[in-house]
């Protein structure tokens, strides 16, 4: 197949057809739904059938300029940018086959002709064009194009974003964080995630937009996103600033770092998502050991944008996460955190009050996680609050001891809460005591806590099993009651072979 100017003309302009045009009206005027794109869902896949087909057959039509022209290669780009996303947009296609299509066509050609200047210059002139502050609403396939061509940034192409790049990702996000959507709201974030991961670091000082994002954006929306994907959307956007700026780093700038802690701590009470209760306590790890240099084992299980990996830490048998707390015992043991030290009261009090109701592989996840808060926290921090510290470790144990009554079937928690236990014991052992604020008779009081941790765990493990023993006894007493009430049949309703 021969492919003249004319031909080229018509291919382009059918591409141009299957990018979706501006709406008649704004986003928010109505809810969309995928009804309202029926025609041009049907007219896409009507000419990608004729696409694909120009693609198999005229390979070159993407890999160079056709005489010249670039027409071609940038509509493709923002065709594809549009449609292989997994955003469920509702002008994308749902035909399988052609997704699969779309899918296969970007691994294959995507990198390598968005990379090339000419071709993103001109899909970012698009996009600037489409994305302005009055016009924005109306073009939602621009919206879903952008957040998708800054995904396959960062999974395919990689390189850092300029100054221009950073400033219109800026203006982009902003626009979607600050509408009321929850869905746009993400998107804008899943943009300035991706901003701070790849924009170049001087520019970003020098555009002053790690303190826009974390303050003029980020701190409002840790209390107005509280799904689990929002919280981590937001949380690891936050830390990205923090982490970034490097004057947070130093002491005399921790009310930097307060600001944010702040906030987390006014969310964590009145959580009750303890998944979103974990990764709340997993960012207050991650932020507070910044002065610290941190080893792998504690930044992978703080790690709140790979949370599946620490969710499987959290499920290997018991003796693995022994081991695993050990290690992090031995590290916090030498390092007193003065920064979230100065958060320790707050945070002992939200252990010891949390309700802890829901699902069980949730509650271990959670009680998981703050062990590792208590060992971060605590582990390595002088013996400081006196009697008023005990009181609070007793309270946070009967918590445990109540948490086990009334669960003694739910064995997949019942670990963590003895190793926790365990933990606590080991602290009151070993934690440094200070003459200012620790008195010689405070020391009975602990000798005896520390006791009365170290016969609670095996009298905590008979309790369940006795539980458990009797409410299978009890079964089984019923069992046998409701088969001797039961009537008996005459023998010959049982026998199969009657002629009867």
């Amino acid at each position: 197949m021969e492919l003249d100017r004319g031909r080229y003309d018509m291919v382009c302009e059918q591409l141009k057809h299957c990018l979706l045009p501006e709406l008649d009206r704004d986003i928010g005027d109505e809810p969309l739904v995928k009804e309202d794109f029926g025609i041009f869902r049907y007219g896409l896949e009507m000419n990608l059938q004729l696409l694909f087909d120009v693609i198999a057959k005229k390979e070159r039509i993407l890999l160079e300029p056709f005489k010249e022209d670039n027409t071609f290669r940038i509509h493709f780009v923002l065709f594809l940018q549009q449609q292989s996303g997994y955003d469920e947009a509702p002008f994308q296609t749902d035909n399988e086959s052609i997704s699969k299509q779309i899918r296969f066509l970007t691994d294959k050609y995507y990198k390598k002709v968005a990379s090339e200047p000419t071709i993103r210059n001109e899909c970012l002139k698009y996009y600037k064009e489409k994305l302005t502050a009055n016009k924005w609403k109306r073009n939602i396939g621009a919206v879903y194009g952008f957040l998708q061509m800054v995904k396959l940034h960062q999974r395919l192409i990689q390189t850092k974003f300029t100054s221009d790049d950073c400033l219109f990702m800026l203006s982009v996000g902003m626009h979607l964080v600050e509408y009321f959507e929850p869905v746009y709201k993400k998107f804008g974030i899943i943009i300035f995630n991706i901003l701070l991961e790849y924009g170049n670091s001087s520019d970003l000082q020098k555009l002053n937009l790690y303190q826009v994002i974390s303050k003029k954006l980020m701190q409002p929306l840790i209390q107005n996103m509280t799904d689990e994907e929002g919280t981590v959307l937001v949380l690891s956007c936050v830390y990205k600033c923090i982490e970034s700026f490097e004057g947070w780093r130093d002491p005399s700038m921790w009310n930097e770092v307060d600001d944010v802690l702040e906030i987390i701590m006014d969310r964590i009470p009145i959580e009750t998502d303890n998944r979103c209760t974990a990764i709340l306590f997993m960012f207050v790890c991650s932020v507070t050991t910044l002065p610290m240099e941190k080893p792998r084992i504690f930044s992978s299980l703080t790690d709140i944008e790979h949370l599946d990996q620490v969710i499987a830490t959290c499920v290997k048998p018991a003796g693995e996460k022994l081991e695993i707390f050990s290690q992090l015992r031995d590290i916090f043991s030498s390092h007193h955190n003065l920064l979230i030290g100065r958060w320790s009261k707050r945070l002992l009090r939200m252990f010891k009050d949390r309700d802890v109701i829901g699902k069980a592989e949730e509650i271990r996840f959670m009680l998981f996680i703050m062990h590792i808060v208590y060992i971060c926290a605590f582990y390595g921090s002088p013996w400081f609050m006196g009697m008023k510290w005990q009181e609070s470790l007793h309270e946070l144990i009967s918590n445990f001891m109540k948490l086990v009554a009334h669960n003694v079937y739910r064995d997949v928690f019942m670990d963590e809460i003895y190793a926790f236990l365990d933990t606590i014991k080991l602290h009151l052992e070993t934690a440094e005591r200070t003459v200012d604020a620790f008195q010689e008779a405070d020391e009975e009081h602990v000798t005896n806590l520390i006791k009365s941790i170290h016969d609670l765990i095996p009298e905590l493990k008979k309790f369940c099993i006795s539980a458990k023993e009797a409410d299978e006894k009890e079964r089984q007493s019923r069992k046998s009651e409701f088969a001797s009430d039961r009537p008996e049949l005459p023998e010959d309703k049982w026998n199969l072979d009657s002629d009867d």
